[in-house]
This record gives structure tokens, C-alpha cells and sequence, in this order.
């Protein structure tokens, strides 16, 4: 399938309307369309929001605070302003050259009508001379003037002011009932009518989307119907005849839905089924231990590469997800997976999960959890053949999609797709996808909204002891062999589910009043790598109740620029709100709810291990750029043990990110808050690309194909202890010994003596060297000294005592994964940049009940005395009214769910505003300071 179609007028269109948006005053967007398209044919309902009136101002984080992209020094030129609305914000770009020295400031304001202009959050600068920023919290289908005002100490060239004129979105979105249809699709119906009535209706939706005109509404009726083997590239409307949810996400109508579901089902014996009781027992000896393992299989099943299966033991009940096995090549440990008898011993004598499915071709292996007998079961099978791997796939302008069933076939929107609507419907282990395109040029779908739906999966989060989760390591983490040495990874990555993300993602994405529950994460832009800065770019999160999720809640990836999340409910879930990593923002996460943060549901391996950490906001620390994060007005409260209010993920960086975060409640069970320390490395040595030949002895060519070179020296800020240290090295320039000799001093011992990589090893071969040390200075200490020609690093690797990991890419300048799966950064974070200013944290509520951490900063703890911790990570005064970190907030209602202040709380009117976030509907602060957390004192 082509992700990129070209149409022969496009070009054409965009010209001519191009001319006809100039004379009236009109702008097109960054795709040459215009923004102010009619919305697609959707319904939804929400309060409009006051009028905006203005704000006090407030001090606000240092505005335009990215990097510049030159050496230079010079005047700033405003190229223009692009604008694109949603519903409730417009995301603002502001393209501009010259201001090498990076000194130059824009202050963003807006209004409706004659109101007074009010302030917005200032815009972040990115790389490649452009702010970026959000107008937050808009009444729908309202007109805006948006101006942005920009001062540089040398001089701005041309117009120092900008504005522009903008309509959000309306609410004018009809009903599934009131969509007339014009064709109709019936589990009677044949392919041979002409589709025009219910009584001549179309048997298939293939049929539908090769001969429905364009702009057609077909009606669905009750039944079972197969994705369609062929995309469709005209505008439709697929509404089913009775909505699967209603307005509130409630299923309804069970029994007369229309489902999308793969075409082959193994029915269960006694069925009358197709495909009934089609497994049998068969055994195989394992080729490594000589044992024999019994295993059910269904050979010469009428599916090739089966990559999803699910089971139920009624055809309408809920699917539970069968994990997939992805056979890797090669052997691990004398152990084999490319024939079903090597993977049916390491299936009984792994120790990471024992049950699942794997497919070799037509035939399916199967060990369903408990031992269940498939022929009791109906089990779903989802194969990858054909062009669309039986997903339900749109290439067109103006497509809705409403009240269907969606089993296992994922939606999926391609880069022409935009204006497109998902709504009324339930999702059973299946996602909504936006497809960006590449080549010949970058192109995003866009214009997209997704709202009342109910999405759930099974089999990644579970409280039924009887039925365990699939395990976390077994889906992201490494596969365990019986002697317990990690191999393989990601043996289960099928699983890694998302109910709404992207490759490359959407452009003014909307999901709101949607409930997800039992995906592994919740909502996603998407797999950003090898995108432009657009991936993913203006996405609007909000009003959404996320819960039981194994992994993250909400996480953006990548760019993220003018991402916005807010008023979405979060409960049971690993980790509420992450950013992993966000190159450049700014990114906004405001007025969310997390309650009963937990991994109680999580799948452990056979050893145990859970593998997930639980933290309400977690972060990399190998941002490059890094992009802004707003985090402010959220509560997160959770009495689940090991809860951490705000931390790391365990293999991220040390970079310490661009945080601003204000107004939040944070309580927790293990750290309210930890942040890594400054760092710092001479830069003097420089950087090689090395080669892009393979290096043997490794499966991580990437570490050890570059390096940096010369003399240098890292200082790591680590907490005081035992550490092993791992030295990584790899001969990519010289291909004889003596060439290259240098010195390796580990905290102040000399380590190495004139080592010499091609001595040891040869030319492009990967060479360790391990030693133990004891930081006592809380600063981990590496100096490398040249002797012959330079000293030479490809990574390293600090493990210390509790398990903590901290991976460096030698001369990289972007985050690496491991074939494990671990992160390894950049070592430029480790540098000597300045990183002042990038932690702002203040007028936020912390607490824990581990009395013995309090918050982190720097690998230090400081439990009771606010003052130290103030000082140590300077952020100077602020006003945590507890007085310490163990003082627990009184919310009433929080064990019940309801995390509103009593009217007493010393919290109430605690904080301070922000401008376009403080604000409530019907309520504007005008100096007066708001709440802490996400729910205002009414």
C-alpha cells in the first residue's frame, strides 16, 4: 500500500484557492488547505466556555527559552503567523529568521471580540527558527484575534506586532440517528444489489468501499462483517443501524450491533460453526532438552501469519487478548524458535510466560492461559496478509465512522485522510491509527476527532487471579530462559496496545469523552522517528476517563509540539503522564485527575518481576532539544504502594528537562517528586561517526559504531556508594596495534595503561572492560588521556547499588534503544551546558508516606527539611504549605475517588494563576490565586 497517493488537481486546487484566500483575507495552512473547512459530520456536546476576559499577570517561565541555530548575532524578522483551531485551543506558529544570539522574546495575546486582550503562556522556541505555543481553554466556533508581539535587544526587522483572526471549531456535529442513509450494507444482503434500500442492500463492507459514491452515508445493519481487503480513497460516512455506545460510553444494543471483526473464527465444538473445533493435540520433542511438550494446533489454518488472536466463550462476550510470540532467528543458550518444536520448549521452560501463540505460516500453535481447551472457546484469529493486515484502512477526505463493534481490526487513517470522524463505538482490542507519509514529502492526516468511545482490551491488565495479565517484561522487557539468563526481547510486543496513536501521527487531533480501559497505554501521538517536527503536532487530549492501563496513561514521544492534555480522569494505571522523550514543545498537561495510581493489575513474570515502575509523571531525561513541559493545576493522589509522584524512568538520561510545573497535589507512597541533579562533561573531545560497517561480538552495532575521540572527562552527579562501570570500546579507524594508546582513570585510579582496542580485539569488534568503584563525592568521575593518536569511547555504563542504570552513547546526539530495549543517551547531556532555569518547580503541594525519601534531587533525599531541598536544587522560595514532605493533605473523599478540597483546606486559593489556565468556566481570576490540584473550590 502506498502511504502517499498523489491527485492529479490537488496541485490545481490548492493554486486557485490560494488566490481566493488572498483576496479575502484568509490563510491557508502549513498543508496549503484551508483551516476553516467545514468540521466532518460529528456530533458531541459541551459547555461552551465563558468569555474570556483578562487575566492578572504572573511571573511566567522564561519565555522562548529553546536554543538559537546559529553562531551568529542578528536581528529577529517575523516570517508570518499559522494558526490552526480545534474545538477549545489554536496552536500558534511563528516562523522567523535571523536572532542568532537567541535573545529575542514574543509575548502572546488574544481575544474575542472588543474584550480586553489577555495574555497567553509566552511560546517555547525550538531548532529551526520558529515559537511555537497554544491558546488554551476557547469556546467552541467562536472568532479569535491572536497577536503576538516580539522584542530583540538588536532590533526587529519589519512588523514588531502580528495578528491574525482564527474560528475554533463549531459544535454543530449531528447524532448517529439524524445521518440519512443512502445505502445500506445487511448481514443478508448480496453483493449482486444495488445497495440502495434495505432490501437491496450490500452484503459486505468491501463492496461499500469500492461502489458507495463519494460523500455516500451507508447504514449498516446487525451482523458480523469482514474488514475490507481494499482502502477507501472517497469521503463516506459507515454508520451501524444501532450505535454500540451511547452519549455517556455505556454499551447498548447487544445483540443487534453491526461488528467488524476478522473473517476467520474457530468455533467451539458443538457449534454448527465454519470452523468448528478445529485444534488438536499434538506433542513435539524439543530440539535442547530432548522433552516432549504437549501443544494444541490448527494446521493449515485459512489465515496466513496470524498476528493477533483473542478467545471468549460466548460470540458476544467480552475478547480476551492471546498473547503473540515473535519468533526471532538464531540461537540463545543452545535454544531455538524458528520450528515449532524449538518453540515449544521454550514456551514450558522459559521463565517469563508460559502461554500464547505462534504461527508459522498457515499452521497455529496455541497454549491459551490455564490450559483452557481452544474447542470450549470461540477464538479470533487476525492475519497479516493482503496489503491492509486486516485493518479497516481510510485514504480520503470527510470519513465518519459511528456506533459500530470493532474487534481485533484496527481503524486506520493514511497521510490524504482528514476531516474524519470516530465516534459511538466500541472497541474490543482494537485502535484508532494515523498514518503520516514520508516520501515523496512529509504529510500528516489531519483534522481528525475521535469522542464518545468505548475502547477495552483484555489480557494486559487484569485482577482475576485465575487469569493473570500477559507479563510487562515478557511484552517490552527480555525473555528469561529456564536458567534465567535474559535473551530475546520484546517476544511480546503485539501486546504493547494503544487505543489512539500514530506513525507519524495526526495534525489537529481531538480525543475527548472517550472511556479506555485495559490497554497496555492510553493514548498516544505516536512513533515520531524519521518525522519532522509535525509529527504529531496540535493534539488535544481531554475529557477522557483512562483506566487499568499497564504502561503509560497518556505519552507523547518525540516532538509533541502543542500537545495539550487536560480534564482526563486517570485511574489504576502504572503511570499517569509521561514524556518520553519530547524533543521540541511545548507540550501541556493541565487539570488532570489521577487517582489510585498502581501496577496491582500488571502482569509478572514467572520470577515475579513486574517490570513497571508506578509514577504519576514520569520523564526521560534524553530530551534533545528539549521541549518545554507545562504540568500544571493536576492532582495526583494514589495510596497503592511504591507510588511515586513524579520521577524518571529507569533507563532514561541525565538530562534534566524543561519542566514548569505549578499548582499541582502531589501525594504518593514512595518519592513525591525526584529530579536528576546538573552534570556535567569537557566537551574537548570530539565526536566520530566511526563506520557503518557491522561490528562483531555485539547485537548494538549502533553503540560502537561512533564514538568520541581525544582527550575528555565526564562527571556524573550520582548518589555516594558501590558502582560497577562499563567501558565500551570498538577500533572503527585503525586496523593494526599501536596506532591508538591511551590512559583510563576511574575516579582518580588509573584503570587502563596504554590500552590499545585493536591489540585487544582487532579491527570493528566489540570490546568491554568492567570495573568496580566507590563514589564518594556524589560525582561519578571518568578522565581518558591520549598517548597515541586520541582516546577512544563508544559507551559506558554505571550500575549502582539498587539496581539504578545510568547508559551513555559515546559522541551521540540522540537517544538510543538497545536490542533489549534500554535507553541510551546522548553524552552531550553530560556536558558543560548550562542548565539553570530548567527546573521550575513551585507553588505545588508535595507529601508521601515513605517517611525515609520525601522528595530527590541529585540522587539526595530529603524527607523533612523543605529548606535544604529548596536550596540544594535552587528553586529558592516557594510555597509548599506543608512544611515537610510527609504532612498528608485532608481530602476526604480521596480513598472514595472524589479528590475535591473541603472548604477549609489550606490549599484552597494556595497557588498562584496562570494565564489561560487558571480559569473555570463562569469564573475568571482577576488576582485573586486558585486552587492547588485540579478541581477549583467552587
Amino acid at each position: 500500500m502506498s502511504y502517499y497517493r498523489p491527485r492529479g488537481f490537488r496541485l490545481l486546487a490548492i493554486l486557485v484557492l490560494g488566490l481566493v484566500l488572498a483576496l479575502t483575507g484568509c490563510s491557508l495552512g502549513r498543508h496549503g488547505e484551508p483551516r476553516s473547512r467545514p468540521t466532518p459530520t460529528v456530533r458531541a456536546s459541551t459547555q461552551a466556555a465563558a468569555t474570556p476576559t483578562a487575566a492578572q499577570p504572573l511571573p511566567t517561565p522564561t519565555p522562548s527559552g529553546g536554543p538559537s541555530s546559529s553562531s551568529s548575532t542578528g536581528s529577529i524578522r517575523l516570517q508570518g503567523m499559522r494558526l490552526q483551531p480545534t474545538y477549545n485551543s489554536v496552536a500558534v506558529e511563528l516562523p522567523f529568521d535571523g536572532d542568532a544570539d537567541g535573545n529575542a522574546r514574543v509575548q502572546l495575546q488574544f481575544r474575542s471580540g472588543d474584550s480586553p486582550w489577555r495574555d497567553a503562556l509566552p511560546p517555547w522556541r525550538v531548532q529551526g527558527e520558529a515559537f511555537y505555543g497554544s491558546i488554551l481553554l476557547l469556546a467552541p466556533g467562536t472568532k479569535y484575534e491572536i497577536k503576538a508581539s516580539v522584542e530583540d535587544p538588536d532590533g526587529v526587522v519589519g512588523r514588531a506586532v502580528v495578528s491574525q483572526e482564527v474560528t475554533t471549531w463549531p459544535e454543530d456535529n449531528p447524532a448517529p440517528a439524524d445521518l440519512r442513509p443512502t445505502y445500506f450494507v445487511r448481514a443478508d444482503g448480496s453483493d449482486e444489489a444495488d445497495g440502495r434500500s434495505p432490501t437491496s442492500a450490500w452484503r459486505t463492507l468491501e463492496k461499500a468501499f469500492e461502489d458507495a459514491p463519494p460523500g455516500a452515508v451507508v447504514q449498516v445493519g446487525p451482523g458480523s462483517y469482514a474488514p475490507p481487503a481494499v482502502e477507501r480513497d472517497k469521503p463516506l460516512t459507515l454508520v451501524a443501524q444501532y450505535p454500540a455506545v451511547d452519549d455517556d460510553r455505556n454499551p447498548i444494543n447487544e445483540g443487534k450491533r453491526a461488528i467488524i471483526e476478522p473473517a476467520v473464527i474457530a468455533f467451539p465444538r458443538g457449534s454448527g460453526g465454519e470452523h468448528e473445533a478445529p485444534w488438536r493435540r499434538v506433542t513435539l520433542k524439543g530440539p535442547a532438552t530432548g522433552q516432549s511438550f504437549s501443544i494444541w494446533a490448527w494446521k493449515g489454518a485459512p489465515v496466513e501469519g496470524v498476528v493477533q488472536m483473542a478467545f471468549a466463550p460466548s460470540r458476544d462476550s467480552p475478547l480476551r487478548r492471546v498473547a503473540k510470540w515473535d519468533i526471532k532467528d538464531g540461537a540463545s543458550e543452545g535454544f531455538t524458535m524458528e520450528a515449532p518444536e524449538g518453540w515449544t520448549e521454550i514456551l514450558y521452560t522459559n521463565r517469563s510466560y508460559n502461554y500464547g501463540f505462534a504461527a508459522f505460516g498457515s499452521d497455529v500453535y496455541l497454549r491459551l492461559p490455564g490450559d483452557v481447551d481452544p474447542n470450549t472457546q470461540y477464538v479470533w484469529l487476525k492475519g497479516s496478509t493482503g496489503e491492509l493486515n486486516g485493518d479497516t484502512v481510510f485514504d480520503a477526505d470527510n470519513v465518519h465512522l459511528s456506533g459500530f463493534e470493532v474487534r481485533l481490526s484496527d481503524v486506520v487513517f493514511d497521510p490524504n485522510a482528514d476531516h474524519g470522524m470516530v465516534d459511538h463505538n466500541l472497541f474490543q482490542g482494537a485502535s484508532v491509527v494515523y498514518r503520516a507519509a514520508q516520501k515523496p514529502r512529509y504529510r500528516y492526516p489531519t483534522h481528525h476527532v475521535v469522542e464518545r468511545n468505548l475502547f477495552e482490551d483484555q489480557g494486559t491488565w487484569s485482577d482475576d487471579p485465575s487469569m493473570p495479565a500477559i507479563p510487562w517484561p515478557f511484552i517490552k522487557g527480555a525473555l528469561l530462559l529456564r536458567d534465567g539468563k535474559s535473551s530475546w526481547s520484546r517476544i511480546g510486543a503485539e501486546a504493547e496496545t494503544t487505543a489512539v496513536w500514530g506513525r507519524g501521527g495526526a495534525n489537529a487531533l481531538v480525543v475527548r469523552y472517550n472511556t479506555i480501559r485495559g490497554y497496555f497505554n492510553g493514548v498516544s501521538p505516536g512513533y515520531q522517528k524519521d518525522y519532522d517536527r509535525y509529527a504529531g503536532y496540535n493534539q488535544d487530549v481531554h475529557d477522557n476517563l483512562i483506566s487499568q492501563i499497564a504502561d503509560d496513561a497518556i505519552e507523547i514521544d518525540g516532538p509533541s509540539i502543542n500537545f495539550k492534555a487536560w480534564r482526563n480522569r486517570i485511574e489504576h494505571a502504572s503511570v499517569a503522564l509521561s514524556t518520553a522523550p519530547l524533543s521540541d514543545g511545548p507540550a501541556y498537561f493541565f487539570r488532570n485527575q489521577v487517582w489510585q495510581l498502581g501496577n496491582d493489575g500488571v502482569g509478572a513474570d514467572l520470577t515475579g518481576n513486574k517490570g513497571v515502575g508506578v509514577t504519576g509523571f514520569k520523564y526521560s531525561g534524553t530530551s534533545s532539544g528539549p521541549g518545554l513541559i507545562y504540568v500544571v493545576h493536576n492532582t495526583f493522589w494514589t495510596n497503592r504502594p511504591e507510588a511515586n509522584g513524579g520521577a524518571q524512568f529507569g533507563s532514561g538520561g541525565g538530562s534534566q528537562e524543561h519542566f514548569w510545573l505549578r499548582n499541582n497535589l502531589f501525594v504518593a507512597t514512595r518519592y513525591a517528586f525526584s529530579a536528576p541533579g546538573n552534570s556535567s562533561t569537557s566537551m574537548a573531545g570530539k565526536i566520530t561517526k566511526g563506520t557503518t560497517s557491522d561490528i562483531k561480538g555485539t547485537r548494538d552495532d549502533e553503540i560502537y559504531q561512533q564514538g568520541r575521540y581525544g582527550d575528555f572527562d565526564y562527571h556524573i552527579p550520582v548518589p555516594n556508594g558501590e558502582y560497577k562501570v562499563v567501558l565500551k570500546f570498538a577500533e572503527t579507524f585503525h586496523s593494526e596495534p599501536g596506532q591508538r594508546l591511551f590512559d583510563v582513570y576511574l575516579e582518580g585510579e588509573r584503570v587502563l595503561h596504554r590500552f590499545d582496542i585493536a591489540q585487544v580485539a582487532g579491527p570493528l569488534t566489540a570490546v568491554d572492560r568492567s570495573f568496580e568503584t566507590e563514589v564518594k563525592d556524589k560525582s561519578l568521575d571518568i578522565t581518558f588521556k591520549s598517548l597515541v593518536d586520541n582516546a577512544l569511547l563508544s559507551g559506558l555504563e554505571a550500575i549502582g547499588e539498587g539496581g539504578r542504570v545510568i547508559r551513555i552513547d559515546a559522541g551521540s546526539e540522540s537517544p538510543h534503544k538497545d536490542a533489549l530495549g534500554a535507553i541510551w543517551s546522548p553524552d552531550e547531556y553530560y556536558g558543560e551546558h548550562e542548565q539553570t532555569g530548567k527546573w521550575n518547580e513551585d507553588y505545588d503541594y508535595f507529601a508521601t508516606t515513605d517517611t525515609t525519601r520525601g522528595l530527590g534531587y541529585g540522587g539526595n533525599r530529603y524527607t523533612k527539611d523543605v529548606g535544604a531541598y529548596r536550596r540544594d536544587s535552587g528553586q529558592g522560595e516557594h510555597t509548599n504549605l506543608s512544611g515537610s514532605f510527609i504532612q498528608l493533605p485532608d481530602i476526604p473523599g480521596a480513598p472514595r475517588g472524589d479528590l475535591s478540597l473541603p472548604d477549609d483546606s489550606p490549599l484552597v486559593d494556595a497557588g498562584v494563576p496562570v494565564p489561560n489556565i487558571s480559569d473555570l468556566r463562569g469564573r475568571t481570576y482577576l488576582g485573586s490565586a486558585p486552587d492547588i490540584g485540579a478541581l477549583e473550590k467552587r
